[in-house]
């Protein structure tokens, strides 16, 4: 199988949707050996701030000279973006190999009548990562939940850590509508006697949270109640003093942009300390250099100069207001956005949040099914905003930001398949 046929085939794995269940990643799994337990796992959950978290996770590790897989999602152009050891992304002939191997196990499965059927991309694609991991021999994978937790492919591990950032309505399609039933779902992953860091702030949400860890006889710890930082410099990537109860780190940069980030570092500190407890050396200068080495694209990423460009992919209404206070603080006099959101999130909640910050919005047409018509969005987005313009490619929208906003700042979100498709563009030309 070669690198476009292992594409073709993963992707092609999308027509069985989601299937949250762990039967089939677990029978899969023990074909293949059982990879997965062979290296120590931490697994972070979360609606927001997973991922950032994940990748500070993972970069303070590295510096603290530990070989660390990361695995993390969605992918924002190619799928190689999900699988990374070390900083670098698993190769298009590594995953052309390990997907014409995964392809015979799963089709001798089914012959066999071991799997009632397919699995689906994400859990073909969550065992392709820890084969890679065992393969390539990682001391440690950060492992970020695709959905939910509890039934989510990634929840086969024992975690040193389980970490869940916030818990906010998305995915309500499958996670449930109540901020109670999403935190249920979360606390899957809490394990027996197991260690756990939450950062959420939602009062409901943290209530379940203590109730599941009493349940399981697991320790509990909040960055709210172990952590302290003080604010330096809140230019567009902060500076800040923090301080745990164990260890004061002075002045600490970030490699991420926004004010919100100095939770999700509060948050990847503690799991380190936690993870050091158990035996792992992480020095304070890995610490506050994986921090500032820390990159994870499409997260308030400034991607252009000229016109200034700023790609982020908030699609729920928490994240979104995250932003807006980005915005507000740097971009006081508004900005130009470029808006497109899936057709199952809480469209109105969300625009109402980020359209009165802009001085112009474009709504670009995206190429995949799943997204919101832009004829649609402009009927609701008229309420909040009168300089409004429906295209029909994303192509279209920043030939407009290119030719027409020069010397003004441009901010694409609502979606990260509007992020990859700019990105796209961006490395095309």
């Amino acid at each position: 199988m070669d690198y476009p046929q292992a594409i073709d085939y993963l992707y092609g794995l999308r027509q069985f949707g989601i299937r949250l269940g762990l039967d089939a990643i677990t029978t899969l799994l023990s074909s293949l050996g059982n990879p997965h337990r062979s290296y120590p796992s931490i697994l972070i959950a979360g609606t927001n701030g997973k991922g950032s978290t994940a990748a500070m996770l993972s970069s303070i590790l590295c510096e603290a000279g530990y070989r660390v897989g990361l695995y993390s999602s969605p992918h924002l152009v190619n799928l190689e973006e999900r699988i990374v050891i070390d900083q670098r992304q698993i190769s298009p002939a590594e995953v052309a190999e390990l997907a014409g191997h995964l392809k015979e196990v799963i089709n001798d499965l089914m012959a066999k009548g071991k799997l009632s059927h397919c699995p689906t991309f994400f859990e073909v694609l969550t065992a392709l990562a820890f084969i890679y991991f065992y393969q390539q021999r990682v001391d440690i994978a950060v492992l970020e939940v695709g959905l939910g937790g509890r039934y989510d492919a990634t929840n086969v591990v024992e975690p040193l850590v389980s970490v869940i950032t916030s818990v906010s309505k998305d995915h309500k399609e499958h996670l449930g509508s109540t901020v109670e039933q999403i935190a249920w779902e979360k606390a899957g992953i809490i394990k027996r006697r197991g260690r756990v860091v939450a950062a959420c702030r939602s009062p409901i949400a943290l209530r379940v949270l203590e109730k599941v860890c009493q349940h399981q006889g697991a320790r509990l710890w909040q960055p709210k109640k172990e952590v302290s930082f003080h604010i330096r410099d809140m230019r567009i990537f902060p500076t800040f003093d923090l301080e745990t109860k164990k260890e004061f780190y002075g002045s600490l940069r970030l490699g991420l942009a926004g004010e919100h980030q100095i939770l999700n570092a509060s948050t990847a500190v503690l799991a380190a300390e936690l993870i050091r407890e158990m035996g792992y050396a992480v020095p304070h200068h890995s610490v506050k250099a994986g921090l500032a080495k820390v990159r994870f694209p499409g997260r308030l990423e400034i991607v252009t100069q000229s016109p200034l460009l700023i790609l982020d992919g908030a699609h729920n209404p928490e994240a979104m207001g995250w932003l807006r206070r980005f915005l507000r603080r740097y971009f006081p006099e508004g900005l130009n956005l470029i808006f497109a959101i899936m057709r199952n999130k809480e469209i109105e909640k969300v625009m109402r949040i980020i359209l009165p910050l802009a001085r112009r919005v474009i709504l670009p047409r995206l190429k995949v099914d799943r997204g919101a018509e832009p004829a649609n969005l402009l009927s609701l987005a008229r309420k909040y905003q009168c300089h409004i313009t429906a295209v029909d490619s994303v192509a279209e929208a920043m030939e407009m930001v290119s030719d027409r906003v020069e010397g003004e700042a441009v901010c694409a979100t609502g979606s990260f398949y509007l992020v990859g498709e700019i990105k796209e563009i961006l490395n095309s030309t």
